[in-house]
């Protein structure tokens, strides 16, 4: 009897460590998608908040302010402005699906944008499925900025050799109140922070009427001499990214041709570089919010930039192969 009493506690236990280990699995799922709310809750109000914001921008490379403005009227017209408050002006305006670029130094140009890009990561914007692939969003808890409750979220990447992103949320509007960036060790590299946010629910007029009086640039022509090019891949691409494009580009001021290869997870971007002239550039290590890293191979450099660590800068530039070798 001791011995059929001690099987059905054990059965017990097992039934019942079991349905602790199930609802503990459910309240991480159940979190998930919390956190997955609110991040597309925020990309909503992106989409179609009128407001009136200005932020800090702070990396290694410095602090900048900018002003940031957005007047949505139905699905008629979309109006976003985002400019720096010192220096000279050089604002960026979309408007609607038409992204203007103003400069004091050089030409004005436009080009086809449904969003600014901006100081923060580009993946404020992405679909929730794409980032996914790389990245788990999690709830954090909450805090308080310009006086008001916001929802922490994490961007915890799935490899250890990424860089990882606190996202701040305020609770009663959705609007995105500040994005910082952290290297694999824990230090902060980069952060975006609203300093003043207003928002209406009606369209910002001023706005719209001062957008009447822009003469905006023309639309920027195709360069001619960038060319379609296959002749490279990344052999050990890491998880998540995909190939967003590839081109022929010349190297200032070298004024030298290499293969271009831009590459995303959905989150943060680097570019590939492969040049097989005579005059290549030398081999090179740099760690900071943007890496650059250049190999030397047999008969061919390999320089890999972008908002990666240098470590997966490093592995990436070493697994660029010729197509032709690998077929």
């Amino acid at each position: 009897m001791k011995f059929a009493r001690g099987i059905v506690l054990a059965v017990f236990f097992s039934v019942a460590l079991a349905a602790v280990e199930s609802r503990a699995q459910g309240s991480a799922s159940t979190e998930e998608l919390a956190a997955e709310r609110w991040f597309e809750r925020m990309q909503n109000s992106l989409q179609t908040m009128n407001f009136n914001a200005t932020f800090v921008s702070a990396d290694p490379f410095g602090m900048q302010m900018y002003r940031w403005l957005q007047s949505v009227h139905g699905d008629s017209l979309s109006i976003e402005v985002l400019e720096q408050l010192e220096g000279a002006p050089q604002p960026i305006i979309r408007v609607n699906n038409r992204l203007s670029y103003f400069s004091a130094a050089g030409p004005s140009y436009s080009t086809p944008g449904s969003r600014i890009v901006g100081p923060w990561p580009e993946g404020i914007h992405e679909s929730i499925e794409r980032l996914r692939e790389s990245y788990e969003i999690l709830l954090a808890g909450g805090v308080r900025m310009l006086d008001s409750p916001t929802i922490h979220l994490r961007l915890i990447p799935h490899q250890t050799d990424r860089f990882s992103y606190s996202v701040y949320v305020e609770r009663a509007s959705g609007m995105l109140f500040g994005v910082k960036t952290y290297a694999p060790d824990g230090s902060l590299l980069s952060q975006v922070i609203l300093s003043h946010f207003e928002h209406q629910d009606q369209p910002i007029e001023e706005l719209e009427r001062s957008v009447e009086d822009v003469d905006f640039p023309a639309y920027a022509s195709p360069n001619g001499d960038i060319e379609q090019t296959s002749q490279w891949r990344v052999s050990e691409l890491p998880r998540g990214f995909r190939l967003i494009r590839e081109q022929r580009v010349n190297l200032r001021p070298m004024n030298t041709g290499a293969d271009h290869m831009l590459f995303s997870d959905g989150m943060t971007q680097f570019s590939v570089y492969v040049n097989d002239d005579v005059q290549r550039p030398l081999p090179m290590r740099f760690q900071s919010l943007y890496s650059v890293v250049s190999l030397e191979q047999s008969n061919y450099s390999v320089t890999v930039v972008g908002k990666i660590p240098a470590t997966l800068a490093e592995s990436v530039a070493q697994s660029v192969v010729r197509v032709s070798d690998n077929d």
